[in-house]
């Protein structure tokens, strides 16, 4: 037939150009031996190494990225030249008669191809010699050689090639390349002729290919190939039909209209908007005076509004002002180093005063007096709760009431306190838990209680019985005497009340009905209230009605802050690197696109494309985009696009961001392809797939969904973007004619004769230039088409707010900077002039928008949220591979699902889990991770603790082979079977991908050469032999490279932040802390060394100077809208409790836009969210960029002891003894070579007395935690058994000493001789030597320190680094003295003081004369620890403490257990460990206590469960001792649970187990009542980083949901009532120690019980032998 002549033709023709090209061997050597290295690299073109060309460069500043841990030698050792494709001489030097052959058969080539192309029969062969000619780029301007890597961009100025070098493309895909105006060239091999008008007329048979070509099928096909990509290119030149690809338009995204209406707020400038601005808090107000915060500032203001002038002058963080009552000062707290402490400014001006010191203050309440302060501190709790304390003003000591826990109180004008032992620390509204506020009063201070104690008990006024709701905050003035203000919530919203100072007729006062009154302050019948984010000021009066007061309708008052909004300010980001959440790569690997704040970001990764950053989206907060990433462009003609998800709508939705270019200048255009919110709920997504057809993703209802973008403009291969008539991309002038072309031709013939000419040599840089003149010359025209396109076809209501006028229209434009806002200008001015004068193109037909919008199913429903992910595409897209969770097993399962036929198989065994699905580039092998291979961490039950089987997380590599009798890469092959391969990944599109299921879970093998480890994540490059692993463990991860079939394996970078691989395999990114790092694939995979690797790597990093602009009005109203979403989507009811959720929103919404701060959005969020009624929410919102928040004042220290004040200095009282409690520090006043005692008294601390100040502890050393510190100290009275045993160690410290000559003979003897001397003589005397009191001029008249040097220099001390020098200064120096002392004297009464005192004073004991004891003055070096630390000092103390008194009241039957919390996440909250240690220990007592009261929860409840649920059901005795129990460590005892209110989470549900497990009795009070537990998933973090907890399953039995707003209620309830616990007494511990006496005492024995009696099983031979002689005498007889 007439086709099958044509084919002969064209083979004919290639048999011709390869003899030709054979003659001429010149022609296939014009590579040089850098692109020779490019064939190998594909990095290497774009880098000079370390930015210089060569080794000799000096100039070199580039940036080097380096291996963790090596040298600048090890890097310098590894450098390698590199070179530019087109390099400075050297590379083309050679002149001779054959340059003139290479034109000759250039020109030649070009002839012939022109002639043939007419003659419609032109064909080329990638596997004939003629791949070896050089042809030009049309768009480029240069030229391309052989072995040019695949999916180089047109900017580098690369040659085109027709031979294909291993893994590369075909010359189809490279001539495209050149031609591409596609900047990220982002290329599908597998369709890109199928809608070519030119090659449709060359289709080829395969058949007939087959049977003659002599490479068979194959060839044939790469014959086939080439020529279409031939007829492609000549396609260029003539006038060959349009493509047959639609013209399709989406609709651009509009603008929720939330949105919008902030927008029409943005056009104006501040000053017009500052007066709506203001988030009002924290209100206190004095005669006409008020002060309240905003901005994280106080500020002031009149009792009417008006203006307010800030007045606190630090960047911290400063809360509740409180004016004095007089009006002229103001207390509030500021945000120290360490905590909140109290500060005071005039109201007048001036300095801000530091109150206190170290005090831990957690609020201020009031001016109780003219110059005293109520505070909130956790300084004097040894449980860390919260106490009201007094402070003097003038002094700053500070003073703890006797109340064991409050939260806020107030003292009113009789003398007596009112507080709220508990406040709930959820921000839940409507709370009915343990945790409820009830407001006491206590008159008792100098009372007797009714039990003839010292103290007199707390009144309750709000009890439970009122209602089953809080009350809080209570205040009193003296204009309305004896009545009592408070809030409460008992009606469903906080509002006013009153009642009388007995708690009796309660009265609502105010009737909010949509926002909570948050604070209120009084000054006589004036009363000012925070609501919403308004203050509202109104009057009371005394009435004769119920609850005796009245109040006035209630005013907001307007007021204006005068201040500059620097937080909400329009702001740059300095650092936008350190911001950058997400990083998505091009096909190639060379250019990136990156999320900064939600906002999308473009740049070229190697520097000699460029640094400029373009910003791809317009917003500056507004809007949010994540999970960007590349669509594969299948056309040249196609433009860069993006697929991302975007919120404009109020929805996240999937658009398209496109990037065109006018007169060289880039710009980008947005279109959106889902709509309606058809993201709503996605949780993890997957890459787009190889077509661009389709993308998978699961929500938080249990779905896997598919996104089929089969009709979009992200089917590149279908679909184009709209381009005008006359720049058709096939046709003239479409990519700028054949005028254009010729105009290059000078170019081409000075590139061929570069080898000649070494004057005529181009560089890079030159290239180009040039390519950017052609570049911008032949898209001008197409660029304007289609723009008109676009404007003509604009959905005619896209926003109903625009209007013609630039100044009201909301463009986002307008939200850019100027030059942004200029481009745009133009932009529209250009789609306005073309509409005019064109119309729409007929060839660039468009789909309605309701036609080409993406559509989404379901392809798995039912599942658990988060039980789905981790998706892979085969690399023909027809498969999908994901993980599962099998409901059955628990196990995570890989399934993969056929998009084609809808079929879905399990393709890993429900036995295991199996992760991370990647199938291998040929679509022959799926890589996965498998931990069915495990061991456990112990060999037996048997062992210290309840030893057992412990798996540690561990996967192995397993390969499996898709169709059967293929064999794993790494197969070695035998006599039988060939050895196992990697095949060509162009397999992988040009084959479907089949999965054949018989046998499939025996085919899968693991990959011997892989340590089973915890792994990450895997990632297949280059050609398909290579893996790149991610392992991690307790240090962190490390990046390794396998070679799949030689099984070596290569470290290459620990700890980076991200690893990508580009589409083509190529080339592997890095985002490190040092930046971003591009590798090369084909380098990894070549060499071994990892420092090679590293040296070769191109590090990227944005220009210094970069910043991003952000907005942080607009990024908190997104925010704020996103966190509603993300509840809604997420929350563990789908129907929210009820609760009109969109209303709430919108309820809410207009508080946002009133933020000066982005803290104040926590206040918001915690608000608006707590409206569900449900315990787990707790918002988590990072500070503002606009300055760094600096904490005033110094951090504080302390020394992990209790003190009282003598005349001496200091007196220690307690020592915290941390003994028994694992991992809890110890005090460092009983360190080593410090072993200070109760009793012992500190009279300086770095030379200066301590009594010379007011509340000296925490002023002395404040800023100096963990820095040493001199104590100067007065020693206890030791006895002489102590003083006999220190001077036997000083003996043996000195004969050491002596022999290791530490210290000089002379010296050492002499210590010797002046402490034996001392010390006998303070021995025979029998006497005690005290300092005396300071004297007025700071100094002390002392006596000799007898027995000084065994603290000192000369013994104990040895053991501290001191210097000679030092110990002198301390032999020479008295204590409290400036003098020298004097030497040793024999006489025993000059150890008395100059007074004749040979006693303390009258506040102890510690001066009396024992005959027996003695007394010592010393000096000690301490470390001090901060306040956190000592804290758990406390905390530990406390324990040992009840430990001690339940042994005690028990006579040690009884043991205590204590968990502070339910989790085990390291050193600093190990609760398993914690239980551990104290569990075993008693085991065998008769009964234990476990206190899980004030317990924040956590998940180890149903490990300590089961601990209990041990039952011994046997037991077995030894030859000796007591037997033991099977089941091993079983506790046979009586056990009781200890909870209290602030028993939460986990540890409510540990006592709800036990209680429905009827394991014993729970003993205490109601708990917090919060079950409904989270899970935290990155995808519901906010833009900025920030958090809230999403409560996401509840916990359930029968009909009933447990624990949730109700807690666990005792079966024994006890309460601790407030002044009582405070002086020692705790009735719930008390309680539990009583019951489990008497259920010992009412039970039997449960001591393991004695052994049987031994068996006898013995035989009596000598009995049968005396029976058999007996029978036989019988016999004889």
């Amino acid at each position: 037939s007439s086709e099958e002549a044509s084919k002969r033709k064209e083979r004919a023709f290639v048999r011709t150009l390869t003899s030709i090209n054979q003659s001429n061997t010149t022609t296939s050597s014009i590579m040089s031996a850098s692109s020779k290295a490019a064939e190998r690299d594909p990095l290497l073109p774009y880098a000079r190494q370390f930015g210089s060309i060569n080794d000799e460069d000096e100039n070199d500043d580039g940036k080097r990225f380096e291996r963790r841990g090596a040298s600048s030698d090890d890097v310098e050792n590894g450098r390698k030249k590199t070179f530019f494709l087109f390099d400075h001489g050297g590379a083309h030097s050679s002149r001779d008669a054959s340059s003139r052959a290479k034109i000759h058969a250039s020109f030649l080539y070009v002839l012939l191809a022109c002639v043939l192309f007419f003659s419609g029969a032109m064909v080329g062969s990638s596997s004939s010699p003629l791949s070896k000619m050089i042809l030009m780029s049309k768009e480029d301007g240069v030229a391309s050689a052989k072995g040019q890597p695949r999916n180089q961009h047109h900017r580098l100025g690369t040659m085109a090639t027709i031979e294909n070098a291993p893994g590369q493309k075909t010359l189809s895909s490279t001539l495209m390349n050149n031609n591409n105006k596609n900047k990220n060239n982002n290329n599908n091999n597998n369709n890109k002729n199928k809608n070519n008008g030119t090659a449709q007329s060359s289709d080829v048979d395969d058949s007939s290919s087959s049977s003659e070509s002599s490479s068979g099928g194959q060839e044939g096909a790469s014959e086939e190939d080439a020529y279409q990509s031939l007829m492609e290119m000549f396609g260029i030149f003539g006038g060959a039909a349009p493509p047959t690809r639609e013209a399709i338009e989406e609709p651009e995204p509009s603008l929720s209209e939330e949105n919008q209406d902030l927008l029409k707020e943005e056009e104006n400038h501040y000053s017009r908007i500052g007066s709506d601005l203001g988030y009002f808090r924290a209100p206190s107000v004095r005669n006409d005076t008020l002060v309240f915060v905003s901005e994280g500032s106080i500020w002031l203001s009149h009792l009417r509004g008006g203006p307010a002038a800030r007045i606190s002058s630090s960047y911290s963080y400063e809360s509740v002002p409180k004016l004095s009552p007089d009006g002229k000062r103001i207390a509030f707290l500021a945000e120290a180093a360490d905590g909140f402490e109290v500060f005071e400014l005039p109201i007048a001006g001036g300095v801000a005063r530091q109150v206190t010191h170290g005090a831990q203050a957690y609020g201020l309440s009031q001016w109780s007096g003219d110059h005293e302060l109520l505070i909130l501190t956790t300084q004097f709790s040894d449980l860390g709760n919260p106490q009201l304390a007094k402070v003097d003003a003038l002094t700053g000591k500070v003073s703890v009431l006797p109340f064991e826990k409050a939260h806020g109180g107030s003292k009113d004008p009789k003398g007596c306190y009112l507080f709220y032992p508990l406040r709930q620390s959820s921000s839940t509204k409507r709370y009915e838990g343990g945790e409820q506020a009830r407001i006491w009063r206590w008159c008792g201070e100098g009372a007797v209680g009714a039990n003839g104690t010292a103290w007199s008990e707390a009144k309750e006024l709000t009890p439970e019985s009122w209602s089953m709701r809080g009350a809080w905050s209570p205040q009193t003035t003296d204009k309305l005497s004896g009545k009592v203000f408070f809030i409460s919530d008992k009606t469903g919203v906080a509002n006013l009340w009153v009642m009388n100072d007995d708690g009796s007729k309660k009265t609502q006062l105010t009737f909010e009905c949509e926002f909570d009154v948050m604070e209120y302050a009084i000054d006589g019948t004036r009363i000012v209230m925070r609501v919403g984010a308004d203050l509202k000021s109104a009057t009371l009066s005394a009435a004769q009605i119920e609850g005796g007061v009245i109040i006035s309708e209630a005013t907001t008052l307007k007021i204006n802050l005068l201040s500059e909004f620097r937080e909400a300010q329009p702001m740059l980001l300095s650092d936008p690197l350190y911001e950058m959440s997400e990083l998505a790569i091009s096909d190639d690997g060379i250019y990136g696109a990156f999320i900064v704040r939600g906002q999308v970001y473009f740049s070229p990764l190697v520097a000699q494309l460029g640094t400029r950053i373009e910003k791809v989206t317009q917003y500056e907060g507004m809007v949010r985009y994540k999970h960007v990433q590349f669509i594969p462009n299948s056309h040249p003609s196609d433009p860069i696009k993006l697929l991302a998800l975007s919120d404009a709508s109020g929805e996240y939705d999937y658009v398209v961001l496109e990037r065109d270019e006018d007169n060289g200048v880039s710009y980008w255009s947005e279109a959106q392809v889902t709509q309606d919110g058809a993201i709503q709920g996605g949780l993890s997504y997957s890459q787009i797939s190889p077509d661009g057809t389709s993308l998978a993703f699961d929500d938080t209802n249990g779905h896997v969904k598919l996104v089929n973008f089969t009709n979009t403009i992200v089917n590149t291969e279908e679909f184009r973007t709209p381009i005008s008539p006359e720049d058709d991309p096939i046709g003239a002038g479409g990519l700028g004619g054949a005028e254009d072309f010729s105009s290059e031709m000078p170019l081409l013939s000075r590139m061929q004769n570069s080898g000649a000419d070494e004057e005529e040599v181009l560089d890079a840089a030159s290239i180009l230039i040039k390519r950017q003149r052609v570049l911008d010359k032949r898209t001008k025209k197409m660029q304007a088409g289609r723009k008109f396109v676009k404007a003509d076809m604009r959905a005619p209501n896209f926003r109903e707010t625009s209007t013609s006028s630039s100044s009201s229209s909301p463009n986002v434009a307008s939200l850019g900077n100027p030059q942004q806002q200029q481009q745009s200008a133009n932009v529209n001015a250009n789609k306005k002039k073309v509409n005019n004068n064109k119309p729409p193109s007929s060839s660039a037909k468009l789909s309605a928008s309701d036609n080409n919008q993406a559509n989404v199913r379901n392809i798995v429903s039912g599942l658990q949220p988060e039980s789905a992910g981790e998706y892979a595409w085969s690399p023909d897209g027809t498969w999908l591979a994901y993980v599962s969770l099998y409901q059955d097993t628990d196990f995570e399962v890989i399934y993969a699902w056929n998009t084609k036929t809808n079929e879905r198989v399990r393709i890993t065994p429900p036995s295991s889990n199996s992760r991370s699905p990647t199938f291998s580039p040929d679509g022959l092998f799926l890589y996965y991770f498998n931990d069915a291979q495990f061991s456990s961490g112990s060999n037996s039950p048997y062992g210290s603790r309840g030893s057992e089987p412990v798996y540690e997380d561990g996967e192995s590599l397993y390969c499996l082979p898709l169709r059967e009798g293929l064999a794993c890469p790494f197969f070695s092959g035998d006599e039988m079977n060939a050895a196992g391969t990697v095949f060509d990944p162009t397999l992988g599109q040009k084959y479907p991908t089949k999965i054949s299921m018989k046998n499939i879970e025996k085919r899968s093998e693991v990959v011997p050469f892989v340590d089973r480890a915890r792994y990450e994540s895997m990632y297949i490059i280059g050609s398909g032999a290579t893996i790149l692993l991610n392992m991690y463990d307790s240090m962190g991860s490390y990046l390794i490279a396998v070679d799949i079939m030689q099984g070596y394996v290569t470290p290459i970078y620990p700890d980076a932040y991200d690893v990508l691989v580009s589409r083509d395999l190529q080339v592997v990114v890095l985002f490190t802390e040092e930046g971003v790092a591009l590798m090369s694939a084909q380098t990894i995979a070549e060499t071994p060394d990892q420092d090679a690797i590293l040296a070769q790597a191109l590090l990227w990093l944005p220009p210094e100077t970069w910043t991003v602009k952000l907005n942080p009005r607009e990024e908190w109203m997104q925010m704020y809208d996103e966190a509603m979403r993300t509840m809604r989507d997420n929350f563990y009811d789908p129907n929210l409790h009820g609760v009109d959720w969109p209303a709430v929103t919108e309820r809410y919404r207009p508080l946002v836009k009133r933020l000066t701060s982005k803290n104040e959005l926590r206040d918001v969020l915690e608000q608006a969210l707590g409206e569900l009624s449900v315990l787990h929410v707790f918002v988590d919102v990072e500070g503002g960029e606009a300055f760094e928040k600096i904490g005033m004042g110094q951090s504080s220290a302390c020394l992990g002891a209790k003190f009282e004040q003598v005349p001496q200095g200091l007196r220690i009282t307690k020592i915290y003894d941390t003994s028994e409690v694992l991992m809890a520090p110890n005090s460092p006043l009983s360190a080593m070579a410090v072993d200070l005692r109760p009793g012992d008294i500190i009279t300086r601390i770095d030379g200066v007395l301590v009594n010379a100040l007011s509340d000296p502890l925490p002023k002395l050393l404040m800023g100096k935690a963990y820095s040493q510190v001199l104590l100067e100290v007065i020693r206890g009275p030791r006895t002489k058994e102590e003083m006999a045993e220190l001077e036997e160690l000083q003996e043996m410290i000195e004969s050491v000493q002596q022999s290791s000559s530490s210290l000089g003979v002379a010296q050492s003897n002499a210590l010797r001789r002046s402490s034996l001397s001392s010390s006998s003589m303070a021995s025979k005397r029998s006497r005690t030597s005290t300092a005396a009191a300071p004297s007025g001029d700071g100094q002390q008249n002392s006596p000799k320190r007898s027995g000084e040097q065994y603290f000192n220099g000369g013994t104990l001390n040895a053991f501290n680094p001191l210097t000679d020098i030092a110990r002198s200064a301390l032999k020479s120096n008295r204590l409290g003295s400036h003098s020298s002392s004097a030497k040793p004297s024999k006489d025993a009464d000059s150890s008395k003081s100059s007074d004749g005192a040979s006693k303390s004073s009258s506040s102890g004991k510690m001066g009396e004369e024992e005959e027996e004891e003695l007394v010592m003055l010393d000096r000690v070096v301490v470390v001090p620890l901060d306040v956190g630390t000592c804290s758990a000092l406390q905390k530990a103390d406390a324990l040992n403490r009840r430990k001690a008194k339940v042994r005690h009241d028990s006579n040690d039957t009884i043991g205590y257990v204590y968990l502070e919390d339910m989790v085990q996440e390291g050193p600093e909250t190990h609760s398993m460990d914690d239980f551990a240690s104290q569990f075993y220990p008693n085991l065998r007592k008769g009964g234990l206590i476990i206190d899980v009261r004030r317990n924040h929860g956590g998940n180890i409840d149903t490990w300590v469960l089961e601990r209990l649920r041990r039952v011994a059901w046997m037991f077995e005795s030894h030859r000796s001792g007591p037997g033991e129990t099977t089941m091993q460590y079983s506790f046979r005892g009586k056990v009781v649970v200890l909870i209290d209110e602030m028993s939460s989470s986990d540890a409510e549900l540990f006592a709800a187990g036990f209680q429905t497990m009827k394991l014993g009795k729970v003993i205490g009070a109601r708990s917090w009542g919060g079950a409904v537990g989270y899970s935290g998933n990155p995808e519901c973090s906010l833009v900025d980083g920030g958090s809230f907890t999403i409560p996401s399953f509840g916990p359930y039995l029968g009909n009933e949901w447990l624990i949730e707003q109700k807690g666990v209620i005792p079966d024994i309830p006890v309460a601790n009532l407030p002044i009582e616990s405070f002086h020692g007494t705790d009735k719930q511990l008390d309680a539990a120690i009583r019951e489990v006496l008497k259920e010992i005492k009412a039970s039997p024995d449960v001591k393991i019980p004695e052994h049987p009696q031994f068996p006898v099983r013995a035989y009596d031979n000598a009995k049968c032998l005396a029976d058999q002689q007996e029978e036989g005498a019988k016999t004889e007889l």
